[in-house]
């Protein structure tokens, strides 16, 4: 019987969490399970088996993977971030970023890479700082790489001549608008 009875609040216990994580879960919030694919050269690519997984991590961070677009709505306490989250559509155009990455190909043998580019659009009336680390074909580690800062209201774009599977955008600044 006691066996019984610990059965029993184990399950109720699971139930609880469950029942407890589905409130919170937000489906718009996850990328679903997909595969990435980048050519190398002309005899080669690579593909990447993604799983199910947030494009926010934290509320501090957001990751990318190549062939991918995201739309980040922010919540501001002044400067500060109080909340990030993806959104399919956007409704809030004046809380919302952007961001894409792709692999460009040669113009002249389409299945050879020639670099790689992420489009950054901040639609927000303040201007945005961050930094980015890449995780790069044959390479077993991130790497940090440099970034520009995105005005207010305007969009950038980040060139590498990498074979870039996936980046992590991280430490979010806004800071008021300079132009």
């Amino acid at each position: 019987m006691k066996h019984i009875a610990k059965l029993i609040s184990i399950f109720i216990l699971i139930f609880s969490v469950n029942a407890l994580s589905a409130q919170d879960f937000n489906p718009e919030d996850y990328r679903e399970a997909q595969s990435t694919f980048v050519n190398i050269d002309d005899t080669r690519y690579y593909i990447l088996d993604v799983p199910v997984s947030p494009y926010v991590i934290e509320n501090q961070a957001i990751q990318i993977f190549n062939d991918e677009e995201i739309n980040i709505e922010i919540e501001l306490d002044d400067y500060e971030i109080v909340s990030m989250k993806a959104v399919k559509e956007i409704v809030n155009p004046e809380k919302t970023i952007t961001i894409k990455l792709n692999q460009v190909t040669k113009r002249d043998n389409p299945e050879v890479h020639d670099y790689s580019v992420m489009l950054l659009k901040n639609r927000l009336d303040k201007d945005l700082n961050y930094k980015a680390m890449m995780y790069i074909f044959g390479h077993d580690n991130w790497i940090d790489t440099s970034v520009v800062p995105v005005p207010a209201e305007l969009q950038t774009s980040e060139i590498w001549p990498n074979i870039l599977l996936t980046l992590v955008l991280y430490d979010f600044k806004f800071t008021p608008r300079t132009r």
